[in-house]
């Protein structure tokens, strides 16, 4: 029985293959900031009535909490 082993790859297109994917680009980021800026509008936090009442109580716990 051979045993086949796999010959190493050294072309441009298997490095390429290898690299991976940045998540915290300029633009991921900035998209993310925004899009979690729009998701706290409680305009749009009342159309979903449990998230409402999370902000709500974040809102007034922090209120409280200040001196």
């Amino acid at each position: 029985m051979a045993v086949l082993t796999p010959s190493p790859v050294t072309t441009a297109a298997a490095v390429e293959k290898r690299k991976k994917p940045k998540v915290w680009t300029r633009e991921i980021v900035n998209r993310a900031i925004v899009d979690s800026l729009i998701k706290l509008n409680p305009l749009t936090l009342y159309r979903n009535p449990i998230m409402f009442i999370v902000e709500i109580g974040a809102l007034l716990t922090t209120v409280l909490l200040l001196p």
